[in-house]
């Protein structure tokens, strides 16, 4: 009988062992299930939330907390979800990285996020909402090789980013979500177009995607989304423009472009990825009038821009993207105040953009703000008068240079032109004549090198060092040009008077 107990008693134990396992197994899972629904809201919900408010160290602790849940297991062990949530993850930390101007750790954490969402699709090649997610990873990767200078991968990226957003469309051509992919797709290749110089190309695409927007945004209205993706195609319809001296349709599509978030700031006013949007928008509006010549209205345009910028840069310093814009803006406030006579007013906004561009520089990425920084220091040098720190940043033009001339011309057109002349006028001060020559020339080998490429403050540019090395026949045809366009800006007009007395000898 004592053995039958306890045989019996032995199996009552291992039966309640086995329930207890069981109890304790749907509890873990109970609380897996608990915990990811968690990281599925902070990669969604709350990150959708915390993005208007503008501030990226917050968004990378709520992204680091998700990758750390992940962290110590094998992706390829993970499920779709799990494995989804994680690419996720990758993906806000990239967009932070990029947005630092870390150029390197974005497209490392990006690269992580498209071998994860590729790995999905491999799993369900033909559910939409996979070939979606694989289709915003591979945008990424895309964007952020071009901004590290691989503009070949940029370009293959952006090319399967467009059959992706092609297959989406063949799927369900009345999914506007799928619609607004093909509409993006076709403004990459715009950009393509646009990084090689090839403005008047760009145009057709830009024009299609902006006209797919609008279509999308009028049909939902209350859609905040759809009238961002809208004004943002517009953004790049008029820097083309610009580009290639279109003033008056520049002006007529930043004006449409910054209505658009002028509503939209009206119905939330604290949405800071909205205010990046509008600073560049102001300040490209700035330029633009002050090329036709509307100089107080260029003026209080900059300063519009300026306050935004400045709204900006208090949200978070780290933000390169922002700091870059305030750098743009305050050069041109220097640039005013110069053209109106007070030198310490010039000095002071110069400063300040010197310091905005230096801050968006970061180690573990490209100098890709490069340009911005020579432009700043080159506009310094132009209004200074203190010979030491002159000194300190001829040299500083002359390090940007070599790197500009040696990498990408056509991206750095405008630095090398404005930043040569600057350098030019400071040797001449103090009386360095040869080198002086000697830097007018490699600009102007540099920039006819790319000269049916170039942005038009490039051609600007150039006509000044044409006449700078006493070849006033070489910049007429291009000062023909900025006139036909209606160029009429008092940079362009001093220029002209400098070559009328040149013709007049």
């Amino acid at each position: 009988w004592s053995w039958t107990a306890a045989a019996s008693a032995g199996m009552v134990l291992t039966g309640g062992l086995a329930f207890v396992a069981v109890i304790k197994g749907r509890e873990a899972e109970l609380m897996r299930g608990k915990a990811e629904n968690l990281i599925e809201f902070m990669l969604t919900d709350l990150k959708d939330r915390l993005e208007p408010v503008g501030r990226l160290d917050v968004l990378e602790a709520v992204s680091s907390r998700a990758l750390d849940y992940y962290r110590d297991q094998n992706p390829k062990s993970l499920d779709d979800d799990a494995l989804a949530r994680r690419a996720k993850a990758m993906m806000q930390l990239g967009t932070i990285d990029f947005r630092r101007n870390d150029i390197g750790a974005a497209i490392t954490a990006y690269r992580a996020a498209e071998t994860a969402t590729g790995e999905l699709l491999r799993r369900a090649p033909n559910d939409p909402d996979r070939i979606f997610d694989h289709a915003q990873t591979v945008f990424y990767v895309g964007e952020a090789e071009t901004r590290g200078g691989d503009r070949a991968e940029g370009e293959r990226r952006f090319q399967d980013y467009l059959r992706l957003a092609e297959r989406l469309v063949a799927i369900d051509a009345e999914n506007s979500a799928w619609r607004l992919e093909l509409a993006y797709a076709t403004s990459n290749l715009g950009v393509l177009k646009f990084g090689r110089g090839e403005y008047d190309a760009a145009v057709p695409y830009f024009e299609q995607s902006v006209e797919a927007r609008r279509k999308l945004s009028d049909a939902a209205p209350e859609d905040r989304k759809l009238k961002a993706a809208y004004a943002y195609a517009i953004s790049w319809l008029a820097y083309a423009e610009l580009q290639r001296g279109g003033f008056e349709e520049a002006l007529r599509l930043l004006e449409s472009q910054l209505a658009i978030y002028q509503a939209l700031m009206r119905a939330d006013a604290a949405d800071f990825s909205v205010l990046d949007a509008v600073v560049t928008a102001e300040r490209r509006l700035a330029e633009a009038l002050l090329w036709l010549g509307r100089v107080e209205d260029a003026t209080a345009a900059i300063y519009a821009a300026g306050k935004t910028a400045d709204r900006l840069v208090a949200r978070d310093r780290s933000n390169a993207n922002w700091a870059i814009n305030a750098a743009h803006v305050a050069r041109f406030k220097s640039v005013l105040a110069s053209r109106d006579g007070d030198r310490t007013a010039a000095i002071g906004a110069a400063d300040t953009a010197v310091a905005f561009a230096e801050s968006s520089m970061s180690e573990g990425g490209t100098r890709w703000y490069d340009a911005a920084l020579g432009l700043s220091i080159a506009q310094r040098l132009s209004v200074n008068d203190d010979h030491d720190r002159n000194a300190i940043d001829a040299a500083r033009i002359e390090d940007i240079l070599a790197k500009s001339i040696a990498g990408d011309i056509i991206d750095s057109a405008h630095f090398i032109g404005a930043g040569s002349l600057a350098l030019v006028a400071h040797r001449t001060r103090v009386g360095e004549k040869a080198g002086s020559q000697a830097a007018i020339q490699r600009a102007i080998a540099a920039l006819e090198s790319v000269n049916d490429k170039m942005p038009f403050d490039a051609k600007v540019d150039l006509a000044a060092l044409y006449l700078a090395a006493g070849a006033p026949e070489k910049a007429e045809p291009l000062l023909s040009a900025i006139a036909a366009l209606g160029g009429a800006s008092p940079g362009y007009s001093a220029l002209m008077r400098d070559y009328r007395k040149f013709a007049a000898r």
